[in-house]
């Protein structure tokens, strides 16, 4: 099973991430170094959480970053970020955001990781992973962290498959906090 995407500029990112948001600077920290030493090497992390690198263009410069990707940026924040002028680094990817927390109670997903002998998180972070999309849960805490990237050694059916996709709700997450912001990237449709 594949364990990366291939990006245009050829860099590999995993497919398995750790979302930072919302943690404190001490948080952060200790939560990535027990990340890293499991095995994670994508970390999501952007302006708005407060605890990122803010120089990303330096930092691929100094060869520290391979890439910059953007969030939940629509058409018309992408046009204006690639015409911006002096831009030396086009983001190789825009993520998009997905929440499932219903899912973790669905009987139909508790079925499938009983028949797994996995948790339902695993099973929904695998489910995604087998379909080549890139997954970044959040946790601050180590065991779950490590439940959540023991995550390779097993595949789902092709009936599991079509279960789980049949859980669709057709939501669209959105952050309302934000909405009386100028960018809200959620008034256009893309």
């Amino acid at each position: 099973m594949a364990t990366f995407v291939e990006l245009s500029t050829k860099a590999k990112v995993p497919l398995l991430g750790l979302g930072t948001w919302k943690f404190g600077f001490g948080e952060v920290r200790d939560t990535v170094k027990g990340a890293t030493d499991i095995g994670y090497r994508h970390l999501d992390c952007a302006y708005a959480y407060e605890n990122e690198h803010e120089a990303l263009e330096e930092l691929v410069d100094e060869g520290l970053v391979k890439n910059i990707g953007i969030s939940n940026f629509n058409h018309f924040q992408i046009e204006r970020l690639l015409n911006k002028p002096g831009l030396k680094y086009k983001p190789v990817i825009n993520q998009g955001q997905t929440r499932g927390p219903s899912l973790l109670e669905d009987p139909k997903s508790n079925e499938i990781a009983a028949k797994h002998k996995k948790s339902t998180a695993q099973v929904l972070i695998h489910f995604q992973i087998q379909r080549h999309v890139i997954v970044i849960p959040k946790s601050v805490t180590l065991a779950h962290i490590t439940e959540n990237f023991q995550v390779f050694d097993f595949k789902l059916s092709d009936e599991d498959m079509v279960t789980l996709l049949s859980l669709n709700r057709n939501w669209r997450y959105t952050f309302n906090s934000l909405k009386s912001l100028e960018e809200y990237p959620f008034y256009a449709e893309y």
